[in-house]
């Protein structure tokens, strides 16, 4: 039989393991960087070219000239020969008009053009939209973000040219659900879509508030991709803000691991222009000041207008951008083409765990709760030695299995069970039991704010699903059975002779 004692100093032993994995693997995951060859700086000299104010400028005469650039407006139908005709003065070329097929009557009008890299074999896309829903201005949704990407192109055009060539795309009716990025990948066929490394779209920058993140959204309101994108394309943004000397957050600058769990599972009614080419199998995704808790206050209202612009921070969207370029172009081919979506990481800080990491690091977090059940079972809690065991294959299964969602419920979870397992007395099992019981809650607290905020649609997996069911399951019975297994057993009720004996209780 297991000595409860015994099993108790091995669970504290085993408590050790999961931090020794976490900081190998946090090692292991290098810095956010991509693995850029031959760039030679050129992302930090690009971003330095930014001339200061000039977004800011040209954002101020878009809105003088057409401001509320709603559908059937004619700032709507004429704004898209002014921003045609200010690439071209920034030095893109190749500018055009393209008025692809779409069910509306008054059509659509993307603005193309192209700034020449040293290779045309591939191409790196950045995308805004010029449309804006009635009723509201569109200065930063999305005026900043052509404006910043107009002034990345100038910097982009008077320097060394980027390895690939860079297209960019400001697109129409995205407000009525892609139409415009849609209809425009739907025309450009298979061929030319292969020839697309990377797509950054932009949204909501340039504002009073804003904190610059990369948003990996796979499941918006108006498409459904395979999976989330590569990890090589939200690193090597994030690169380019440290040559900017800009930070760049992943998805949320408060909560960004459980956002990452949660765009996994969740789909939005929401989204950007990046959604239509990670629908369509492209490496894509979202540079943007605004997130779950830092939301940009008149998104979608008549205050969206130029006093709500921030020049400074408009200049370092700009500067991101340039520099995103020159690392996008110049990861290495073997990098490039790894294009599969719904490949399973998370990024820590400066850090990216890939999927073997997360898996070892599940079964880290495993191991002192397998020997915390079986000390339960010696100890003939033997219903909270089960729960425990089983919470602890649970959090193996979807580590394995790449589920960061089922990690940031049953994680929690079986680190606190254990730790209550571990230490003396009742108010110490209960503060670890507790304390784990609270971070995993963080999980399900996100995941209703965000449906609360942008509706729900449940994505997740079968893994998803069950790691959702067992971690439910858990919060509730762990504590209740943890609890009541670290009480002390109350004496023996007497019977027969001696209970006839004993004395009748006094009044």
């Amino acid at each position: 039989m297991v000595r409860p004692m015994a099993t108790a100093r091995a669970t504290r032993a085993l408590l050790l393991l999961p931090v020794v994995v976490g900081l190998v693997a946090w090692a292991a995951g290098g810095p956010a960087r991509s693995p850029v060859a031959g760039d030679d700086g050129e992302a930090a000299r690009a971003a330095a070219r930014v001339e200061a104010g000039a977004a800011y400028r040209w954002l101020d005469e878009l809105q003088a000239r057409y401001p509320g650039r709603s559908r059937g407006t004619a700032a709507h139908r004429d704004a898209p020969a002014f921003i045609a005709s200010s690439l071209a003065a920034a030095g893109a070329v190749d500018v055009r008009i393209e008025r692809p097929a779409v069910p509306l009557r008054e059509g659509a009008q993307n603005v193309l053009a192209r700034v020449p890299g040293r290779s045309s074999a591939e191409r790196v896309v950045l995308a805004a939209h010029h449309d804006v829903v009635p009723g509201a201005p569109g200065a930063i949704d999305d005026g900043g973000a052509i404006a910043a990407i107009l002034e990345a192109v100038r910097a982009l055009a008077a320097g060394p040219p980027p390895a690939l060539d860079v297209e960019v795309a400001i697109f129409d009716h995205e407000e009525l659900g892609l139409v415009g990025s849609r209809a425009h990948l739907r025309d450009l066929g298979e061929d030319e879509l292969r020839r697309v490394r990377a797509a950054l779209a932009v949204e909501l920058v340039g504002w009073r508030r804003d904190r610059l993140v990369v948003q990996t959204i796979p499941w918006g309101f108006a498409t459904r991709a395979e999976g989330i994108v590569p990890a090589w394309m939200p690193t090597a943004v994030r690169a380019a803000g440290r040559d900017a000397g800009v930070r760049v957050g992943v998805g949320d600058p408060r909560v960004s691991p459980w956002y990452q769990a949660t765009v996994r599972v969740l789909g939005v009614l929401t989204g950007s222009d990046a959604d239509a080419y990670l629908a369509a199998g492209v490496p894509a995704c979202l540079l943007t000041g605004s997130s779950l808790t830092n939301f940009y206050e008149a998104y979608h209202r008549p205050t969206d207008d130029m006093a709500m612009v921030d020049p400074a921070r408009l200049d370092d969207a700009a500067r991101v951008i340039a520099a995103a370029v020159h690392e996008l172009a110049a990861l290495p081919d073997d990098v490039a083409a790894r294009r599969r979506l719904g490949d399973a990481y998370l990024t820590l800080g400066l850090r990216t765990l890939t999927h073997g990491w997360l898996a070892l690091l599940a079964l880290a977090l495993a191991a002192p709760l397998l020997t915390a059940a079986l000390g339960l079972v010696a100890a003939r809690a033997r219903a909270a030695g089960a729960l425990a065991g089983a919470l602890a294959m649970s959090l193996a299964v979807a580590g394995l299995l790449g589920s960061l969602f089922g990690l940031s419920i049953l994680g929690p979870l079986a680190l606190g069970a254990a730790a209550a397992a571990a230490v003396q007395g009742r108010s110490g099992r209960r503060a670890c039991l507790y304390a784990g019981l609270l971070v995993a809650l963080v999980e399900p607290a996100l995941l209703g704010a965000g449906a609360a905020s942008f509706g729900f649609r449940w994505q997740g997996s079968a893994t998803e699903t069950s790691a959702t069911l067992v971690g439910a399951l858990a919060w509730v019975a762990l504590a209740v059975l943890l609890v009541r297994a670290s009480s002390p057993t109350p004496p023996p009720t007497p019977v027969g002779d001696a209970a006839i004996a004993s004395p009748p209780p006094e009044g």
